[in-house]
């Protein structure tokens, strides 16, 4: 059985102590989690349905062979228009469905960002699908659907219940627009079709968000 660890910076762990009237949403680096490919811990009440995700499924839920190589111990800060200057030197229109470049092992985190407007994809996949803005800059960050029947196998399942469970409260009212906030996400290259905030450059996107911090 293979296991992913999500684990916090000890020295970020610090940083949030001195900083408690920030609210965290998602437990993906608060501490160690371990979760296994073979299962979920789900509770008994949770349900699964049947959805239509596309477009290099397994990669963007960490359900693909590489997601272990993932390094969730490193984590790299950036902005939105940093982010845009990655290199896209593979076309995701055109490569395996399973592979995994070398920037999607890797974690951002976008600080001090705005979220223009949020999605749910309920006729699609069920994401989360979130506008992350700074400046005129805009790139798509994405929660999933704990609930897809096609993440039941995914490792991170369980932050995807906490983000998307956090995170929910700020849809209603728009309030998500009052704030600004830290997104923590792994790096995915979406190919094009017709998204709502997709970076002009190179389409990455944070996808999964493994955590949102609330200013």
């Amino acid at each position: 059985m293979r296991v992913v660890s999500f684990i916090l910076n000890p020295v970020n762990m610090a940083t949030r102590k001195k900083k408690p009237k920030k609210k965290v949403l998602g437990g993906a680096l608060l501490a160690l989690l371990s979760l296994t490919f073979a299962g979920n811990s789900l509770t008994s009440e949770d349900t699964f349905r049947a959805c239509n995700g596309k477009e290099r499924w397994d990669v963007k839920t960490l359900q693909d062979r590489a997601a272990s190589e993932v390094d969730y111990d490193n984590i790299s800060p950036a902005t939105v228009e940093t982010m845009g200057q990655i290199p896209l030197n593979f076309n995701p229109n055109v490569e395996a469905e399973f592979f995994r470049h070398p920037e999607e092992k890797k974690v951002y985190r976008i600080k001090n960002c705005k979220i223009s407007l949020v999605k749910n994809e309920s006729s699609a996949d069920g994401d989360y699908h979130l506008v992350i803005k700074q400046g005129t800059i805009t790139m798509i960050g994405e929660i999933p659907d704990y609930h897809c029947q096609n993440n039941r196998q995914s490792p991170a399942i369980e932050v995807f219940k906490k983000v998307r469970t956090d995170f929910q409260p700020l849809l209603t009212g728009k309030r998500y627009r009052n704030h600004t906030f830290d997104i923590t996400g792994v790096a995915f290259f979406d190919p094009p079709h017709n998204q709502t905030g997709r970076n002009k450059i190179n389409g990455v996107e944070l996808h999964p968000i493994l955590e949102i911090k609330i200013h």
